[in-house]
C-alpha cells in the first residue's frame, strides 16, 4: 500500500472530456512464451475546466480473464505522465471555428508488459471525475471513467498489435450543421476493423475530495486496481438518449461500421458523451477490442465562429457616402435607398481561412437576372421599387457554400429643412418652420435643442433658458421608412430687458461691505460686467462687493455687454444708505474688599450712543450708564459694552478682569484672656483667602514652645497648647509662616504681652 500511494496527488478531477487506450505489439520470448508490448493511454482534459490538472503518476491494473468470466488482479503498475499536448479544440465542421477559448490538453501515459501467451488481458486506468454539465448522462459530475483494453491470447500468441486512431475527436460543433467526420483507425496488422457506437465505463465517484476520506475507495477519485476489479458498469444515458443515439438529430448520429466516419445532424446544443468502439478481427475472429470516449460540445449559433459568412453593405456611390443597409433578419439583408439609385454593395463577408475563396453576385435589373465574380458590386437601378440580388461565398470545401439575400428598396428622396428666427440680443422664444420635403406623409418628426428639450411639434416654438452656443437638429421620417436630419448652431447671448441685482444689505453702518448678487437672467461669467458702488470704486467681478467708507446715500449702477456684442446697463438710486456708527469706550476700576468680594466701577466714555447694554460675564446685565458690579468669586470675567444710536448701528467693547484673591494679616501686640468675651486670644488678623500653607507657634522667654497652630482662625487662649496650665503675665515669642495666594512664602515674627 505504500508503494501505491506514493507520489499519488488526489484532487476533485472534474475535468476528464475523453480517452483512448492502445497497445503496440514488440517482439516475443518463445523460451519463456511471452509478448513484449508497449502500452499508450491518452486523456483529454478540459484547460477551462476548473478541475484538477492531468496525473503526474498514475495507478494501471492488469487482470487475467478466468473462464467464468470474472477476473484476476495480476499487479498494479504506477506509470508517469511521459508528455502532454495542449491543441484548440477541433470542429467537427470546416465551416466553424471553436471558440478561441476552448482548448484541450492530452496527456500520455506510456509504459511496456511482458504479458504470457496463454491469458486473455484487461488493462484498466479508473480515474473521476467527468463533467458536470454533460447533457445525456446520469450525474456525470459524480462519477469517472474505465480507460480500458482487451487483449486476447491469440492476439499476444500472434505478436499482434491494437488498431490506433488516425486523428484527433473532434469535440466542437453547431447545432444544424451537417457532421461527417472521420474518426477511423489504422491496423499495422491489416485485421479487419469493424466500428459501432458504445457506452463508455463507469469507475470510481466523488469519495476521497473531503478530509478523511479515503480516495481508494472503489467510489474514491482514484480505486484501488487491486480492490476495484473488472467488470466494471457502462455510463447510464438519461432520458431517451443512449449509446447508439447520443444526441438529438436530424437525422440522428450515425458510424460506418465499416469507415469510421461518423454523420448526422444536430438539431439541439449541450454537451454530449459520445463511445466509438473498435473491434478488430482476424479471420473471422474477435481478438481485441479499444475504446475511445469524448465530450462533443454542441453549440447554438451564439458561440459559433463561421469561418465563411456571407455579408454586405450598401452605400450611395457620391462623396457622402450614405449608408443604405437598414436590418438584418433570417439570412436576409435589408435595405432602402431613399432618392438613391447608384447603390455600391461592399463585400464585408467573414472569411477566416488562406485557402481560396470565389464570390458570386446574383443580382437583378428589370426582368434580367444578372451575375458578377467581382468582390464589390455597382449596381444603378433604374427607378423606384424593390429589387433582390445574393452574395454567395465559395470556399474550397463545398459544404462551406453560403448565400446571403438582399431586398433593396428604393424609395423617393426625402430632405429635411427647417427655418428658424430669433433675435441673438433678446430674451425671447425661437420660431422653427420646417421646410423639410417628402413624397409621401411624415410618421416621425423629432426636434433637439442643444439637448435641453426636445418636441415632436411639426413646427414649434422653443424658449432658450440659458444662453451659450446652440445647437437644433430635425430629424423626420416618413411612412416609406426613410429618414433625413438637418442642424443648425447659433451662439445666443442675449441680455436681459431689465437688469437686477440683490444686495445683500440696504442700511449699513461706516465702515460698511456690501455684497451684491447678479440676478439678472441669462448673465454669466462669460458676460463683461461692469460695476459702478457710487463711492469712487468700481469692478469688473461677475458678483459685486464694496467697502463704504463714508456715510452717505449711494447709487448702484450695473452694465454687461454679451460676446455677440449686446448691451445692457441700469442704475439703482439710493440703493445703499450707510449711516454713522458709535463708537463704545469704558474704563473700569476695580477694589478687592476685605471680606473677599471685588466690586467693579464702570465709567461710560462711549460716543454718539443713544442706548448702552452692559453684560458682565455671563451673570447679568444692565443698562446704566455707569453702573457697579460686585463679583462675590475669584475668577476671569470678560465685561462687554455695547452701544446703539437711533439709526439701529451698534458697536462693542469687551475688556478682560481676572480676579484674584489677597492675603493680608497683621498682628495684635497684646491680648487678654479673662473671658471677657473681648480680646480673649491671640491671633493674626486679615484678609486670609487663599492661604494655602499656614503656621503659627509662640515661645516663651526661656524658648519652650507653648502653642501651635495651623489655622488662622485658631488662636491662643493664654493656656499652655490652649489645655494647660494658665501662663503668666509676659511677654512671649511668636512665628507665623504661610504661602499666599500667588504661592510665595511669607513670615511674621515678634512679640506679644499677656495682660490677665
Amino acid at each position: 500500500m505504500l508503494m501505491f500511494l506514493a507520489g499519488f496527488n488526489i484532487a476533485n478531477s472534474k475535468h476528464i472530456i475523453g480517452s483512448e487506450m492502445t497497445y503496440e505489439c514488440l517482439g516475443q520470448n518463445p523460451n519463456l512464451r511471452t509478448s513484449k508490448v508497449r502500452v499508450t493511454i491518452i486523456a483529454y482534459r478540459d484547460k477551462s475546466s476548473n478541475g484538477a490538472e492531468l496525473d503526474k503518476i498514475i495507478n494501471v491494473g492488469i487482470y487475467r480473464k478466468l473462464s467464468n468470466q470474472s477476473y484476476q488482479h495480476l499487479l498494479t503498475t504506477q506509470e508517469p505522465l511521459r508528455n502532454n499536448l495542449n491543441d484548440p479544440i477541433k470542429s467537427f465542421s470546416p465551416c466553424v471555428e471553436a471558440p478561441s477559448s476552448f482548448e484541450a490538453e492530452r496527456g500520455f501515459y506510456i509504459f511496456e508488459l511482458d504479458l504470457p501467451w496463454d491469458n486473455d488481458y484487461y488493462i484498466v486506468y479508473q480515474r473521476c471525475c467527468r463533467n458536470d454539465n454533460i447533457t445525456n448522462v446520469v450525474n456525470p459530475g459524480g462519477s469517472g471513467t474505465a480507460i480500458s483494453l482487451t487483449i486476447s491470447k491469440e492476439a499476444i500468441n500472434a505478436c499482434n498489435s491494437s488498431p490506433n486512431f488516425i486523428v484527433s475527436p473532434r469535440l466542437f460543433m453547431c447545432v444544424n450543421d451537417n457532421l461527417n467526420v472521420d474518426n477511423s483507425a489504422i491496423d499495422v496488422d491489416g485485421d479487419s476493423l469493424v466500428y459501432e457506437f458504445c457506452a463508455p465505463y463507469v469507475a470510481g465517484g466523488t469519495f476521497g475530495t473531503n478530509a478523511n476520506e479515503d480516495p481508494f475507495r472503489c467510489d474514491g477519485v482514484s480505486p484501488n486496481p487491486a480492490r476495484c476489479l473488472p467488470p466494471y458498469n457502462r455510463v447510464q444515458f438519461a432520458g431517451n438518449f443512449s449509446a447508439t443515439n447520443p444526441l438529438l438529430g436530424s437525422p440522428g448520429l450515425s458510424i460506418d461500421r465499416r469507415t469510421g466516419f461518423i454523420t448526422g445532424k444536430p438539431t439541439a446544443s449541450g454537451l454530449f458523451l459520445i463511445g466509438v468502439c473498435v473491434k478488430e478481427y482476424r479471420r473471422g475472429v474477435l481478438i481485441g477490442e479499444i475504446l475511445r470516449d469524448f465530450q462533443l460540445l454542441v453549440a447554438g449559433p451564439e458561440a459559433c465562429n463561421r469561418v465563411f459568412y456571407p455579408f454586405t453593405t450598401g452605400e450611395d456611390n457620391s462623396p457622402d457616402k450614405e449608408i443604405v443597409l437598414n436590418s438584418f433578419r433570417n439570412d436576409t439583408i435589408y435595405m432602402k435607398a431613399c432618392g438613391i439609385t447608384d447603390v455600391l454593395y461592399r463585400n464585408t463577408s467573414i472569411v477566416n481561412t488562406t485557402g481560396p475563396i470565389r464570390y458570386e453576385w446574383i443580382y437583378q435589373i428589370g426582368n434580367d437576372t444578372l451575375k458578377s465574380a467581382e468582390k464589390d458590386l455597382m449596381v444603378t437601378y433604374p427607378g423606384f421599387g424593390t429589387y433582390k440580388s445574393a452574395l454567395v461565398v465559395i470556399p474550397q470545401f463545398p459544404e462551406c457554400i453560403d448565400t446571403i439575400q438582399i431586398v433593396m428598396n428604393v424609395k423617393p428622396k426625402l430632405t429635411a429643412d427647417f427655418d428658424v428666427g430669433f433675435d441673438s440680443c433678446q430674451i425671447a422664444p425661437w420660431v422653427f418652420t420646417n421646410t423639410s420635403t417628402s413624397a409621401v406623409p411624415y410618421d416621425t418628426v423629432i426636434w433637439n435643442f442643444n439637448r435641453e428639450d426636445t418636441s415632436n411639434v411639426f413646427s414649434p416654438v422653443f424658449s432658450f433658458l440659458s444662453p451659450g452656443k446652440k445647437n437644433i437638429s430635425l430629424l423626420v421620417r416618413n411612412r416609406d421608412g426613410c429618414i433625413d436630419t438637418a442642424s443648425f448652431t447659433s451662439d445666443y447671448f442675449p441680455v436681459p430687458s431689465l437688469l437686477n441685482i440683490k444686495p445683500d444689505v440696504f442700511l449699513a453702518c461706516a465702515p460698511a461691505t456690501v455684497n451684491f448678487l447678479n440676478a439678472s437672467q441669462y448673465i454669466t461669467p462669460a458676460y463683461d460686467i461692469t460695476w459702478d458702488y457710487g463711492d469712487g470704486n468700481t469692478s469688473k467681478s461677475f458678483q459685486g462687493v464694496n467697502t463704504y467708507e463714508e456715510t452717505g446715500l449711494y447709487n448702484v449702477s450695473l452694465s454687461v455687454k454679451s460676446p455677440s456684442n449686446c448691451t445692457a446697463s441700469r442704475t439703482f438710486t439710493s440703493l445703499i444708505d450707510v449711516k454713522e456708527k458709535p463708537v463704545a469706550n469704558f474704563e473700569l476700576s476695580l477694589e478687592n474688599q476685605i471680606n473677599g468680594t471685588f466690586k467693579v466701577d464702570l465709567t461710560d466714555l462711549s460716543k454718539g450712543s443713544e442706548f448702552i447694554k452692559w453684560q458682565f460675564g455671563e451673570l447679568t446685565t444692565s443698562s446704566e450708564d455707569n453702573p457697579s458690579y460686585t463679583f462675590t468669586d475669584t475668577g476671569t470675567y470678560v465685561i462687554i459694552q455695547k452701544v446703539f444710536n437711533s439709526q439701529g448701528c451698534f458697536d462693542t467693547l469687551s475688556k478682560v478682569v481676572q480676579l484674584r484673591a489677597e492675603n493680608f494679616l497683621y498682628v495684635p501686640d497684646a491680648f487678654t484672656p479673662n473671658n471677657d468675651q473681648l480680646n480673649d486670644d491671640f491671633k493674626p488678623k486679615g484678609l486670609f483667602r487663599g492661604i494655602n500653607v499656614y503656621t503659627m507657634q509662640v515661645y516663651n522667654r526661656y524658648g519652650e514652645m507653648i502653642f501651635t497652630s495651623n489655622d488662622p482662625l485658631y488662636g491662643w487662649n493664654g493656656l499652655k497648647f490652649n489645655t494647660g496650665v494658665p501662663a503668666p503675665n509676659d511677654v512671649y515669642i511668636y512665628l507665623i509662616e504661610y504661602e499666599d495666594v500667588q504661592g510665595n512664602k511669607q513670615q511674621k515674627q515678634g512679640s506679644v504681652t499677656l495682660l490677665r
